[in-house]
């Protein structure tokens, strides 16, 4: 993906953080996670990865599902493979399995995402922009 692809995904996910903001903050104030990436497939009990504390292979005996944020600053397998405890091939497999969503953390600069990630760099997964507004709703803050 090159940098204007790259930054056109970029704003088209913070239109779409956007607009499930603004359908949560005119509903029931009660909202989760499954409000700000319908696309996942959340059936309790799940959880975020705790990466690098914990790694991914640990949560998942535990949850049906695992949200993985991908970091885009990782610079080859093996730091991914440090961080997550597992492999690209592997987090892959899993999402395919259903026992993971995938979610991408946008770099800086399009120069930054490692040549190894770009499977996950295609627009296919969502990206962590919609935490963003996630916890400023949690907060009650108005941006």
């Amino acid at each position: 993906m090159n940098s204007a692809q790259l930054k056109r995904w970029k704003e088209r996910e913070a239109i779409r953080a956007k607009e499930l903001s603004e359908g949560v903050a005119g509903g029931s104030p009660e909202f989760s996670l499954k409000d700000f990436y319908p696309e996942f497939e959340l059936v309790g009990p799940y959880t975020t990865s705790l990466e690098p504390y914990c790694p991914i292979w640990a949560l998942v005996p535990f949850f049906r599902k695992v949200v993985v944020g991908i970091n885009p600053y990782l610079k080859d397998e093996a730091a991914f493979s440090n961080w997550y405890g597992i492999s690209p091939r592997q987090l892959l497999w899993l999402q395919e399995m259903g026992r993971v969503e995938i979610k991408v953390t946008f770099p800086r600069s399009a120069n930054t995402v490692p040549s190894y990630l770009n499977t996950f760099f295609t627009g296919r997964f969502p990206s962590t922009i919609r935490d963003h507004e996630y916890t400023h709703r949690l907060l009650g803050e108005e941006k």
